[in-house]
């Protein structure tokens, strides 16, 4: 497909498949959400755990749950110029018009 001379075909896949989302920390301390949560990024399938989850629902529950930075796992603030609490997680910006899942069973 990239080496077709028509340039909708060479699209074809991201026009079908790409979404985009970004990692959201936000610092405890001061608030701030850091630079790289404005930074979009493409995906073209959602890594989904399924160990020990029922159904498709619960795992994207997860998958855009909440993850709390802590203790040896802190999150090292750009404002505060130290080792804080956060919080993190995906945002999704933008959802392809297919939606692919990758169920991960480990």
């Amino acid at each position: 497909l990239a080496k077709s001379q028509d340039q909708e075909v060479q699209q074809l896949v991201q026009g079908l498949f790409k979404g985009r989302s970004s990692y959201a920390t936000t610092c405890e301390t001061c608030g701030r959400a850091s630079d790289a949560s404005r930074r979009l990024v493409d995906f073209y399938e959602l890594e989904l755990n399924v160990k020990g989850i029922h159904t498709l629902a619960q795992s994207l529950e997860q998958y855009l749950s909440e993850e709390r930075l802590d203790g040896d796992n802190q999150y090292s603030c750009d404002f505060c110029k130290t080792s804080v609490d956060a919080c993190r997680k995906v945002r999704i910006h933008a959802l392809p018009t297919y939606l692919c899942f990758q169920l991960k069973l480990f």
